[in-house]
This record gives C-alpha cells, sequence and structure tokens, in this order.
C-alpha cells in the first residue's frame, strides 16, 4: 500500500512540474503561442459503457472539442486523447500538437478520458462502477469516435494521435491495436511499461528536486501511509 500511495504521490508532483516547465517555456522561449489558451467548444459523443459486452446496452456522453481553424479537407486530422483529469487540464501538453496543427492545416480534437472531468459513464466512483476505467476501455472510445467523426468528414485525410505521459502511452497503444485507424502516433514521456515498485523514480527526484520538497514529498507519503494502514 505504501509503494502505491508513493507512486500516485509522486505522479502528482511529475504533473504539477511538468505544468511549471510549460510555464516557463512559453514566458521565455521564442515561440508561437498563438494556439494556446483558446476555450474548448465541448461537444457530446454517444459512447458504449462497455465495448466487449454485446449484452450491456448502456451509453453515455463523451466530452470532445474541434478545432477547425487551420484546416483544409484532405489534411491531416490530429486526434489528442485525454488523461487522467478534466480534458482542459491537458492544454499544457498539447501546446506542440496545436503548433504542428497550423503548420500542416490539421484538423484539432480532443477527447476527453471516461471516468474524468464530464465525461463519466456512471453517476459515481464505486468499487462495481470502476471496472469500466480500464485503458482498453478508453482506446475503445477513441476508436469508435474516430470512425463515427471520420464518417462525418467529406474529404478526411489521415489521422495521427498524440497524447502525453499516461495517455501518450494510451497513443501508443492506440497506433499498435489500431493500425488500420491511424498512420502514427506521436507519445511525449509515454510510460508504456507498467513498473508496480517504481522507487528508482524517487531516487532521480530526490536529486533534482528542493530538498524541503523532497522532505514533504516523504512525510506525506508516510502519513497516507498511516492513515491507509
Amino acid at each position: 500500500a505504501r509503494s502505491a500511495v508513493i507512486v500516485v504521490l509522486l505522479f502528482t508532483i511529475v504533473l504539477l512540474a511538468s505544468a511549471k516547465r510549460c510555464s516557463f517555456a512559453n514566458k521565455h522561449c521564442n515561440r508561437d503561442l498563438s494556439v494556446v489558451g483558446a476555450v474548448k467548444n465541448d461537444q457530446l459523443f454517444t459512447q458504449k459503457l462497455d465495448h466487449f459486452d454485446e449484452s450491456e446496452t448502456r451509453t453515455w456522453s463523451q466530452r470532445y472539442s474541434v478545432t477547425t481553424d487551420y484546416w483544409q479537407p484532405g489534411n491531416p486530422v490530429f486526434l489528442f486523447l485525454g488523461g487522467e483529469a478534466p480534458y482542459e487540464f491537458f492544454d499544457f501538453q498539447e501546446v506542440q500538437a496545436k503548433l504542428w496543427a497550423k503548420q500542416f492545416g490539421a484538423l484539432y480534437i480532443s477527447i476527453e478520458h471516461r471516468f474524468y472531468g464530464q465525461s463519466m459513464p456512471l453517476p459515481d466512483l464505486s468499487t462495481a462502477n470502476l471496472r469500466y476505467l480500464t485503458s482498453r476501455q478508453a482506446l475503445a472510445d477513441a476508436a469508435d469516435f474516430l470512425i463515427w467523426y471520420n464518417s462525418t468528414l467529406q474529404t478526411p485525410g489521415p489521422w495521427v494521435v498524440f497524447g502525453c505521459s499516461y495517455s501518450g502511452a494510451l497513443s501508443s497503444w492506440f497506433r499498435t491495436l489500431y493500425p488500420d485507424l491511424v498512420v502514427a502516433s506521436v507519445a511525449p514521456s509515454g510510460p508504456v511499461e507498467a513498473i508496480l515498485d517504481f522507487s528508482g523514480y524517487f531516487q532521480l527526484f530526490g536529486q533534482v528536486a528542493p530538498p524541503s520538497c523532497v522532505e514533504a514529498a516523504k512525510q506525506a507519503s508516510f502519513d497516507m501511509s498511516v492513515m491507509m494502514t
């Protein structure tokens, strides 16, 4: 239990550190940041609750957003897979993908991961309901959405799937499982090999983070472990 708590805690710290690095880069690097900060135009797509049980007929509404500012028919379609948070959180991870969308005249789409943000397949997070929270179901969500949206385009271009961190792993797995749907995957920081007891990461964190932050993380991990035992 303590190892799991440490992993969760460190992952949260990594997300916060990534956001800080992105903020620094946006402020100090000479980049075209006109693509950053655009309000997502929420739309809804009807998804299956369970893609692998034909007897399960329940559905839910998945949130997605489309940017057509740069697109010309026949040009690529970029699909960014949301991860473990409301999809607005990932704006800082989408900067490069949006810059490429502008550069290549691509259609740009973001979709929200099931059970995060407003994309709730079921009303609560009970253990029984969370059996539907799997990467396999999320990948099938993306595949069904892609097939449907592609059918609405008169002149669709090739699709490229994007992600970062956990959703980077999703994007690489998507390319592997659905090679007929996308021509490429862009997966920065995608942890494609899951390691349960990843103590090595804490060693790296201890070397690069301020000592006060390292001590705070240790204490928080210890306190949470006590609460969970």
